[in-house]
Order: C-alpha cells, then sequence, then structure tokens
C-alpha cells in the first residue's frame, strides 16, 4: 500500500527525471548515432569549439575597439546622430583639425554630466592662436564662428564675457558643435587630453 507520505518524498525524484530523461535520452541516442564514427565527430567538437572561443575573443575585442554614438539631445550639436567610434585610435599629436574627438569632460557641467560621451569637431590643435572678441571667434585670423545670442541669454552671460586671446598649449584642442546653438569651446574654452591616445568619431547614416 502507498502512504501518502511516500507519494510526497517520490515528487523531488519524478521532477529531476522530469528535466533529466530529455538530455540522458539524447545522449544515449547520440551514443548509438556516432557508432564508428566517434573520433570524426571528436574532431568536430573540438574544431566547433575553438570556433566559439575565436569568435568570443573577437566579439570582446571589437567591442574595446569600436563603438556606436547616437546624439539623442534635443538640440543636435553636429550635422550627424549615428557615429561609429574607434576608441584610442590614434596618439594625440596625430589628431587634427576636422576630426571628430569623443572625449568626457567635467567641463561641460552642470549643462552636460561629466561621464556622457561628447563628440565634437576639432577646429584649432596646439599652437593655433584662439581670439574672441565681440563675439566673432577667430583662429589664427580667421573667423571660424560666432557666440550664440540664444546660448548667452540661457548662460545669463554677455558677449563681452567670453572675450579673450590665446594660443592653444601642448594637447590641447578647441572643438566645435555644427550647431549654432552647439555648448562648445566657444563657452568653456579648450579641452586638455591626459591620455596618450585620443578616440575618434565617424558620421554615418544619418
Amino acid at each position: 500500500m502507498t502512504t501518502k507520505a511516500s507519494k510526497i518524498s517520490n515528487w523531488p525524484k519524478r521532477i529531476f527525471w522530469f528535466f533529466a530523461k530529455p538530455p540522458v535520452e539524447f545522449v544515449q541516442q547520440l551514443h548509438q548515432a556516432t557508432r564508428g564514427k566517434r573520433l570524426k565527430v571528436m574532431w568536430t567538437m573540438v574544431f566547433m569549439g575553438l570556433g566559439i572561443i575565436i569568435a568570443q575573443s573577437a566579439s570582446q575585442s571589437l567591442g574595446m575597439t569600436y563603438g556606436i554614438g547616437m546624439d539623442v539631445s534635443n538640440i543636435s550639436s553636429n550635422d550627424h546622430i549615428f557615429y561609429l567610434i574607434k576608441k584610442n585610435e590614434i596618439a594625440v599629436a596625430q589628431a587634427k583639425v576636422g576630426d571628430y574627438l569623443v572625449f568626457q569632460s567635467d567641463l561641460l557641467k552642470p549643462y552636460v554630466n561629466s561621464d556622457a560621451v561628447i563628440i565634437k569637431k576639432i577646429a584649432a590643435t596646439a599652437g593655433d592662436r584662439i581670439k574672441v572678441q565681440q563675439g566673432v571667434v577667430t583662429v589664427n585670423g580667421k573667423e571660424v564662428t560666432r557666440l550664440n545670442p540664444i546660448v548667452l541669454g540661457k548662460l545669463h552671460k554677455k558677449a563681452s564675457d567670453y572675450d579673450r586671446e590665446m594660443v592653444l598649449p601642448k594637447n590641447a584642442f578647441f572643438v566645435l558643435g555644427s550647431n549654432p546653438r552647439s555648448y562648445d569651446s566657444r563657452y568653456w574654452n579648450y579641452l586638455v587630453i591626459r591620455q596618450e591616445t585620443v578616440s575618434r568619431a565617424y558620421p554615418f547614416l544619418f
């Protein structure tokens, strides 16, 4: 006679076999199907394992080298929305005017978090002379942009508050956004890169 207690005690065993039976049967069927072919199967499994390891390594390597950037702000700073980011691509001294520089900085606080990834175009590099006067920004005597009245209003500043003249020091960049209302080096001065390498962005799609 089967008691209620014995039925209850059998439940763990039943649950175990409910989950264990399919893989056990699969192994048994595989054992039968590979009779005389086990060496071939073994090498196939070895190559599959190596393929998985290589794929994972490549994926991790790509993740360390490349990234995707997307401008989700209400007012885009640049002409594009999507960017391919190449991390630590070149030495700081190799970055040139026209490159899209990828960086993080606390210079944009409190309007932008210091951990936010920023993409701006390089307008001047070390040794270039920057002059801001009466709202006009020049690089080596050539006008490149102007201060924006809307941004000045939001910052509660006058154009004359930003009047200055300087030569960019080593590893420094004067960066601008394409949008006239971009919050960039016009307002928070130049950016100095402390690392040995810099990341660059390449626009694609839009």
